[in-house]
């Protein structure tokens, strides 16, 4: 079987959440037998020495990167055309192989021509469901209208999915009952956290971005209220431009600020860490979604702390394998940082446990059975 990634520029190296996931799917892929290609449509050229290590896949550039100067948006348009070609010319030179092209993307428009690219060449679309949009906030009428197509009606043009809740499944089984599903949580190298493995120390760590600035108020509030805050140290892990980034250390001066960090420091880090906070909000777009950091807490051996909306509540049970706040406040969550400051002896169990819930639910060897089964049904 042959699965061409498809409806993004620059996986697995653009250090975005979905670079991480997207290369996870596609070891478990090629983990399953499977030949993957990544097709990436054009992008601006960058100096990420992320681009030069070695992979299980193949990752063709649909165009050289380059700088974009004037023309970038003509070169984006012409990878979409050479795309096009690409797909159909390898359907004419392998006609009896199976082929999926796996989807990655939030724009209707992507969904309807890999469709579209699908019914000629007789392959198969396997959508990545990752994201709810119908009910946020847009900035203008395409993106409302854009977050309506694909929640009401892209699913009527997907083979099959991989949704990452148990929400995203149940919406997308509305408009389509007929489609194959499985759903796939965050998935990530356990092998990798346990080569990386280091003495743990107080720190207390988030990791997130600047754009939620609510969310980065909350840990520190929390932090800042809790007895933790005079034995242990707060550590932000933030994406954010520079005007983001010094909100934060305006309102955080005495926490660690680290950004940009090449994932094997990341996965450092949340080793190090005793404690890794991710609250997730009572909203629709929360509750849709599933971080891909929960994979890689878990990895790390950590104490996490949550709140009980969500995904992480379904699969983490509170004191035993993680800390789950009754609510998204900072004064819900400080109490659970509380309860780690006056029970240390049980931060080493919890973490452990921690990992055993991923272990089975999250590591990438774990879905390598559920995930044939469901490749191959497509063609059945």
């Amino acid at each position: 079987m042959k699965v061409f990634f498809v409806g993004l520029s620059k996986v697995p190296y653009a250090s975005r959440a979905c670079d991480i996931r997207l290369n996870s799917f596609a070891d478990l892929f090629v983990s399953c037998g499977y030949s993957v290609t990544v097709l990436n449509r054009y992008s601006p050229a960058s100096d990420n020495p992320d681009e030069k290590k070695r992979r299980n896949y193949d990752i063709v550039e649909l165009i050289s990167h380059r700088k974009a100067g004037i023309i970038g948006g003509l070169l984006f348009l012409l990878s979409i055309v050479i795309e096009f070609l690409y797909l159909i010319r390898y359907r004419i030179r392998n006609r009896k192989e199976n082929v999926v092209l796996h989807l990655y993307t939030g724009h209707f428009f992507d969904i309807l021509f890999y469709w579209i690219v699908s019914r000629i060449c007789g392959y198969k679309v396997v959508y990545q469901y990752v994201e709810y949009r119908i009910d946020e906030t847009f900035r203008n009428a395409y993106h409302r209208a854009n977050g309506y197509l694909v929640d009401k009606v892209a699913a009527k043009l997907w083979d099959a999915m991989i949704p990452i809740s148990h929400f995203l499944q149940e919406k997308a089984l509305e408009v389509n009952p007929s489609l194959k599903s499985l759903i796939g949580p965050p998935i990530c190298d356990y092998s990798l956290f346990n080569k990386l493995q280091c003495p743990k120390e107080n720190i207390v760590m988030f990791c997130g971005s600047a754009a939620y600035f609510e969310v980065v108020k909350i840990v520190v509030d929390a932090y800042n209220s809790s007895v933790i805050s005079r034995q242990y140290s707060l550590v932000l892990i933030i994406a954010g431009n520079e005007s983001q980034l010094k909100m934060v250390r305006d309102y955080a001066p005495n926490a660690v600020l680290m950004t940009k960090l090449p994932y094997e420091e990341l996965v450092r880090a949340y080793n190090r860490a005793k404690v890794l906070l991710i609250p997730l909000r009572d909203s629709i777009k929360d509750i849709s979604r599933f971080p891909n950091k929960v994979c890689e807490y878990a990895a790390s051996k950590s104490v996490i702390v949550t709140t009980k909306y969500g995904e992480p509540a379904h699969f983490f049970e509170d004191k035993k394998s993680a800390l789950i706040a009754d609510d998204y406040s900072s004064t819900a969550i400080a109490e659970q940082l509380d309860w780690i400051a006056t029970h240390p002896s049980e931060i080493e169990s919890i973490g452990m446990a921690g990992y055993n819930v991923g272990l089975m639910n999250f590591e990438l060897s774990a879905h390598k059975s559920r995930c044939k089964s469901f490749m191959e049904s497509l063609f059945e």
